[in-house]
């Protein structure tokens, strides 16, 4: 991405439930182990509990921040999942 290129994003939130049963690993990632879909069982997550860790993990990289969390029921399952736009810094 370009210097003052938009961001557009979608992270997963540590409470959604891709992330029951995942494994906890360092920095705030996660293995995902019961992914009811079969398709990212094994895969690596980073998955944010709030507003606040997104803003601290992007500081300094990324600016003009927008944030929003949509909470889901979709077909028996309860997504969780932070979306947001950032500009990217000009360093």
């Amino acid at each position: 991405l370009r210097p003052g290129g938009r961001f557009i994003f979608s992270l997963a939130k540590t409470d959604s439930y891709v992330m029951k049963d995942a494994t906890p690993l360092a920095g705030g990632h996660y293995r995902i182990n019961q992914d009811p879909l079969g398709v990212r069982n094994g895969g690596v997550f980073r998955a944010f509990g709030s507003k606040a860790e997104i803003v601290e993990e992007l500081r300094g990289r990324y600016g003009d921040l927008s944030l929003g969390l949509c909470e889901n029921e979709y077909y028996g399952l309860y997504e969780k999942v932070w979306i947001g736009t950032a500009r990217k810094a000009i360093l």
